[in-house]
């Protein structure tokens, strides 16, 4: 097999004839986790069928792209499928050391009552029309591999979208988005500024969610995770969001 690089991101695979198309994509794991990770998602054209040899290929440049670029960093190579996709999820297992290990996952509460603490730091409801700038900032170094822009926020808001942030003087520190989606309620992007967590900033906006869609007479709401992230999951839990069901699968290995 031969291998021709089309840049840093993009091989193609030959044979008789070209049998496929490998990328790399890599990028820093939101600071959601407890630890910096390096993330290497890989993809593939494959034009007649899945190749472990392509695969296999692909990990072995991502490791030398990591010893280059961030030798001292943990960092995971891997391959994401819709839950629907078995045959996929099989062959993505079937690689060595790959493990399904990490999902995004559907949480879901019940809402019956709803009761607002109060706290030291000042809430703006709707805080996205006049302090968007203080909102990007925070939400792009928490969300480092997604972070928002105006053009799509700007877009959300029209569609209902409703935000309240948490401001430490002029510094948004803590947010959460809230969206009805096909008659149902979604949280969207929580996060809570590192220096600043555990003092019940993230509670506070959880009970506001609630109050929020009772209010508007959902008894049900709903949030994406990735289960992996443990102290996410851990707060939702805490505030009575249990499993529903799985997205989309992440399958491959720590390097």
């Amino acid at each position: 097999m031969r291998v021709e690089k089309e840049n840093k991101n993009t091989y193609h695979f030959h044979e008789d004839k070209r049998v496929g198309t490998g990328y790399i994509f890599e990028f820093l794991a939101s600071k959601l986790y407890n630890e910096d990770r390096m993330n290497y998602f890989i993809d593939f054209d494959f034009y007649d069928q899945p190749r472990k040899d392509m695969v296999e290929y692909l990990i072995e440049e991502v490791k030398s792209i990591k010893e280059e670029n961030y030798p001292h960093m943990n960092a995971r190579v891997y391959h994401c499928c819709f839950s629907h996709a078995k045959d996929k999820i099989d062959f993505y297992k079937s690689i060595d050391g790959f493990q399904a290990d990490e999902s995004m996952v559907i949480l879901r509460k019940d809402i019956k009552k709803a009761t607002v603490d109060s706290i030291l730091y000042d809430v703006i409801e709707d805080n996205l029309n006049d302090h968007m700038e203080s909102f990007l900032e925070s939400h792009g170094q928490i969300f480092v591999s997604a972070p928002y822009d105006e053009e799509k926020l700007d877009r959300l808001l029209k569609q209902g979208m409703k935000s309240l942030g948490i401001y430490d003087k002029d510094i948004c520190i803590a947010n959460i988005l809230l969206i009805e989606d096909n008659n149902q309620a979604w949280v969207e992007d929580m996060f809570v500024k590192e220096s600043y967590r555990k003092q019940g900033l993230a509670s506070y906006l959880l009970k506001f969610a609630d109050s929020y869609f009772l209010d508007k007479g959902y008894k049900e709401v709903f949030l994406e995770v990735w289960y992996a992230n443990d102290r996410a999951v851990k707060c939702y839990k805490k505030h009575g969001y249990t499993y529903d069901r799985t997205t989309e699968v992440s399958i491959g290995k720590s390097i």
